[in-house]
């Protein structure tokens, strides 16, 4: 709520074609659990994106990340894994979600293809060898931390230990 009472909530979720691409912006900061409107929202973009021919590529971006390894406890170790995984990777397998783009942490990271489940499925990135290796296999999501500007609270010095297997 604003000073003046309840704010409409609209914008905060929308999606665009760019060539073959199909990109899904989404708001980690309101309620995106099953259910929850903007959930209901994403599913069926999502859903549509995946029966049409022309979208060769899905990306969704979103502020914070659903995989992290630096030293920020509350992002790396209670959202990314509690809140954002068992809500978005279920989706993005489903419907084929090439990239997940987040910021919010400033440093940059990248995992390799991951399953719902948190498998990695391959240490390439060529997905079309991939396909064409086997036409049913589960692609994967790559996740992406691009909040590598704007930040004065200083530099991410500090890393998981030993690396993810991500």
């Amino acid at each position: 709520d604003g000073p003046q009472g309840p704010v409409p909530v609209n914008n905060l979720w929308y999606s665009f074609k760019f060539g073959g691409i199909e990109f899904f912006g989404f708001s980690t900061e309101h309620a995106f659990e099953n259910g929850s409107p903007q959930f209901e929202w994403l599913s069926g973009a999502l859903k549509a994106s995946a029966s049409d021919p022309s979208v060769s590529w899905r990306i969704v971006f979103g502020h914070r990340p659903a995989y992290c390894s630096t030293s920020d406890y509350y992002d790396c170790k209670h959202a990314g894994p509690t809140k954002l995984r068992p809500v978005l990777l279920p989706l993005f397998e489903e419907y084929g979600v090439d990239l997940f783009l987040a910021g919010h942490l400033h440093n940059y990271e990248r995992s390799f293809p991951i399953s719902a489940n948190g498998e990695v499925l391959r240490t390439s990135y060529n997905f079309t060898a991939a396909r064409h290796d086997d036409p049913k296999a589960k692609m994967g999501t790559v996740h992406m931390v691009v909040g590598n500007a704007g930040d004065n609270e200083g530099l991410t010095y500090t890393w998981e230990e030993p690396k993810p297997s991500w």
